[in-house]
């Protein structure tokens, strides 16, 4: 028996409604008994012992061991040992915490907040096991597939991707145009429809892989577009569903975000939801304390912005060691853009001259010759791509420019493809780690010998060997297609002519089929935990992205270099404004108190001082604390000699209010505000919603009482439930709520059975949108006038005599005309000549005569007119002229009045 909250009736009335069904059977939760769910498990057996393991095989489980020739039976072992791992006596009391609690209260919304290293994964590991084994396998959705993978044998595991083509019924492409929708500039109001309309489009299925399961668990929830995380928390909070909502608010969030977010950030958007918050403090990962005091003070500022010279001056006063050695090619290299990666390896591998290999591309039969962007290479049929051709181009044009004979200018085009965005061929660097088949971290290996060619030159690589991180066994492989063990983009840059981001880019790569593993983008590193050395490129970074690569390593000792831009300024800065003659680094109590409460002075050294450069580094260099103490005596003295500019630098910093309101400002904290209200506009038909958005952002302060239910005509005493706003709603427009599958006019037949029959009726009273097109042409060329369809809205009445149109009611409650005049439309209410020329009927404001009603679809009769630009400025001028006019005397008016009480008073 699935544990929900007891559901509402039907038809329930809130404060002697009139007797208008309120919710529909869409918003009462599935029980068990309602309908028979099909099996999604399976259960394995152990010979030996006869215990029984229950794991998750719905379709797509089976599907893939069928992909790959295998039985479930063959991850007993498996099973067996993450089932006597993951249990509860293994929890920290933190973690205990939170597991006993989400088995307790399964139908609430309970938000995990944990940095990296804590034991997310682990609690949520154990926590599924543990209802899998004793009750029913949840559900859990994380952005990485490799993580999904993780919980194969304890929960239906579903992508970000996945998990929202399947509520919302769309396929891969659709998503991604979804997506990137979501994402582009548009109005508020277009912003809004599209939130209510995908609530509306979201459907939960019952009859298989229900995601009304006792628990959902949302893992990493930061990376999830924050528009798309939105409508998730809306469903769960509509259909009273019990999740756990992990991650760490202070990592990155996601690349694709609406512009409507504006400072709301995705914990703002999950703690809206949740009725309870945990925080987890003990890092497991890395057991060096005082880098986890440093780690944890660089979340403090984790923001989006980027680092500016304070920031970087933090940096340096925690990494002054590390600012001063250089990468190597043995690092794993992080940086924010997969260009600084490609630049810093093209040095790397130049300087040590470690062996490649390069990528070409393979032409399939069926791809006709001027499809592939690549040349040809003898008789092979295989094509060097352009990237790759551009940068040996720009190779030769620099070793020209630098030789000198002759002079060569190197154009801003060979600059772009010399190193380029990605990497044109495949380091072989012995010892490094590499994804062997798959880009997964399930299929990592280590490279441990490259064997060449027994030719003459020898310089032709034919195998490579590697040693699985996993079962430790060794392979010789050869090149083959290696399209999918590369990263995405990847592959599409070095197919698709240097562009990454196209779609469906047809071609196969061929190269050996391992991918570094070694040099990967901030972002990518998310979730992983780090052990080889590291170096860290900061260039171009945010702080989001410093907080995240530190929060990698697993010790201090594990970072080699780190690379900052003007870092001799910066090193001078720290060794100036800190004591950096002792051995042991900074303390956070003493970056705190300078960066912070002190005055900071940056330097600007220039790169010709070279005596001051080199005091300052021969500070940091020496082993003797006597020999540093006098090296930054002598670097003061210097510095104060040659009267070097300095500037005191200071974090920024931004007041409670002035966040609160900036976030205020923008749609999705205003949407998080009245969550209630939009889940009731999903409930009503698309016209009705779109209408009372409409009128919402036209008159805010009049309308948003209406929307929230606070009006005192409602009589709603004490909290506002999330269908007493829906009702709120349906009590204003007199409309009933109905199922999103079923029109208007069958919505309607079907509820008034027992009263008079209905006929359903338009409304013309209803403005035109009118749309200009190609207003700028020159003289001679036609202009075009479109007009949009009309706000159409259905009358509703109980008997013969009584009819009610939504028009009339907010007019009556607004005191104005509801519907917001267009500019084009100029007509006075007494005009009935020019009402008609647009395409309307003026009726006042009554309640609606059967002359103002037209059984017939309106048809307006002006499309087709032409404007001249002269006569569109003419006619807005006179518009804002009039309504400039009607402001003026309604306030005028409402000083009278105001006036008039005091005076009776």
């Amino acid at each position: 028996m699935m544990n929900f909250l007891p559901p509402v009736p039907v038809g329930d009335e809130c404060c002697g409604a009139s007797g208008l069904d309120k919710l529909t059977c869409d918003d009462i939760p599935i029980t068990a008994e309602s309908k028979a769910r099909r099996n999604d498990t399976k259960t394995l057996v152990d010979r030996l012992t006869g215990t029984r393991y229950t794991i998750p095989f719905n379709h797509d489980t089976e599907y893939r061991y069928r992909l790959a020739n295998a039985k479930p039976e063959a991850d007993l072992e498996e099973v067996k040992a993450q089932r006597q791992l993951y249990v509860r006596y293994r929890l920290n009391p933190e973690q205990a915490k939170v597991f006993d609690y989400a088995l307790e209260h399964r139908d609430e919304i309970v938000v995990l907040q944990a940095g990296p290293g804590t034991g997310k994964t682990f609690t949520m590991l154990t926590l599924s096991h543990h209802l899998a084994v004793t009750s029913t396998v949840p559900n859990v959705v994380i952005y990485k597939r490799d993580l999904v993978h993780v919980y194969r044998f304890a929960a239906n595991g579903y992508t970000v991707a996945q998990f929202i083509m399947r509520t919302l019924g769309l396929d891969f492409l659709q998503y991604q145009v979804v997506e990137r929708q979501l994402s582009r500039p548009m109005s508020v109001e277009h912003f809004m429809n599209l939130i209510v309309n995908l609530i509306r489009r979201l459907r939960l299925c019952p009859d298989r892989d229900d995601f009304r399961h006792p628990l959902l668990v949302l893992d990493e929830y930061t990376v999830i577009p924050k528009p798309f995380l939105l409508i998730i928390m809306m469903t769960l909070h509509r259909f009273r569903i019990g999740a756990v909502i992990c991650g760490d608010k202070n990592q990155l969030q996601n690349i694709h975000n609406s512009t409507h977010a504006g400072q709301c950030s995705a914990y703002d958007i999950v703690s809206a939801f949740s009725t309870r918050t945990f925080h987890l403090s003990r890092n497991e990962r890395c057991s060096d304390t005082v880098y986890n005091e440093k780690v944890n003070f660089i979340g403090s500022f984790s923001n989006d912005d980027p680092l500016d010279e304070w920031g970087y001056a933090l940096v340096s006063a925690m990494f002054y060691e590390n600012i001063i050695k250089r990468s190597e090619i043995s690092d794993t290299l992080l940086a924010r853009y997969h260009r600084h990666l490609t630049e810093t390896m093209d040095v790397l591998v130049k300087e040590n001259r470690v062996p490649t290999s390069v990528w070409y591309i393979e032409k399939s039969p069926s791809t006709p010759v001027d499809q592939v962007k690549g040349l040809l290479m003898g008789d092979c049929g295989q094509y060097l791509p352009n990237p790759t051709v551009r940068y040996y181009r720009a190779i030769r044009l620099r070793a020209d420019c630098d030789n000198g004979t002759p002079p060569v200018k190197i154009d801003a085009d060979a600059r772009k493809w010399c190193p380029g965005k990605y990497m044109t061929f495949l380091p072989l660097v012995i010892g490094n780690v590499y994804f062997l088949n798959t880009f997964s971290e399930r299929s990592l290996c280590r490279l441990e010998n490259i064997e060449c060619s027994s030719d003459a030159d020898g310089s032709e690589i034919k195998t490579v060997t590697v040693r699985s991180l996993n079962t430790k066994q060794l392979s010789r492989i050869e090149k083959t297609t290696c399209t999918d063990v590369m990263f995405e983009k990847h592959a599409t840059y070095l197919l698709n002519d240097g562009d990454d981001a196209g779609f469906n880019v047809r071609g196969n790569l061929y190269n050996f089929p391992i991918y570094p593993a070694f040099s990967m983008s901030i972002y990518m590193s998310q979730g992983r935990t780090i052990r080889d050395r590291v170096s860290f490129i900061l260039t171009d970074s945010t702080y989001q992205c410093l907080y995240v690569a530190v929060s990698r390593v697993t010790s201090s000792s594990n970072i080699n270099s780190v690379v900052i831009p003007h870092r001799i300024q910066y090193l001078v800065s720290t060794v100036l404004n800190f004591d950096v003659t002792d051995l042991q680094p900074l303390t956070v109590d003493v970056i705190r108190e300078k960066m912070l409460h002190g005055n900071y002075m940056y330097y600007e050294i220039s790169t010709g001082d070279d005596d001051i450069i080199h005091t300052a580094l021969n500070t940091l260099t020496q082993s003797d604390v006597d020999q540093r103490r006098a090296a930054r005596e002598h670097l003061k003295r210097m510095v104060y000699d040659k009267r070097t500019r300095t500037r005191v630098l200071k974090p920024k910093t931004m007041s409670y209010e002035d966040q609160f309101s900036s976030s205020c400002r923008t749609t999705l904290p205003f949407l998080l505000k009245i969550k209630n209200t939009v889940i009731g506009l999903a409930m009503l038909a698309p016209l009705e919603s779109r209408v009372w958005i409409h009128e919402f952002l036209k008159e805010p302060e009049a309308t948003e009482s209406l929307l929230d239910g606070k009006n005192p005509v409602f009589n709603r005493p004490g909290e506002i439930s999330k269908f007493q706003a829906l009702n709120a709603v349906c009590d204003i427009t007199a409309l009933n709520t109905y199922d999103p599958d079923e029109d208007t006019e069958s919505f309607m037949l079907r509820t008034t059975k027992k009263m008079q029959p209905i006929v359903l009726r338009k409304d013309e009273r209803l403005r035109q949108e009118w749309v200009i097109m190609n207003d700028t042409a020159v003289d001679g060329d036609r202009h075009s006038v479109e007009c949009a369809p009309a706000f159409v809205h259905a009358m509703v009445h109980r008997d013969k005599r009584s009819k009610t149109y939504i028009y009339d009611l907010l007019k009556k409650r607004l005191r104005t005309d509801p519907i917001t005049p267009r500019p084009l439309d100029l007509a006075a209410d007494d005009d009935k000549s020019t009402a008609r020329k647009h395409g309307r009927v003026d009726g006042g404001g009554g309640g609606g005569g059967d002359s103002e009603i037209s059984e017939q679809t309106i048809r307006p009769s002006a499309a087709g007119k032409t404007y001249s630009k002269r006569s569109r400025a003419a006619l807005l001028s006179s518009t804002a002229k009039q309504l400039k006019l009607q402001r003026q005397e309604q306030q005028q008016q409402q000083q009278q009045q105001q006036q008039q009480q005091q005076q009776q008073q």
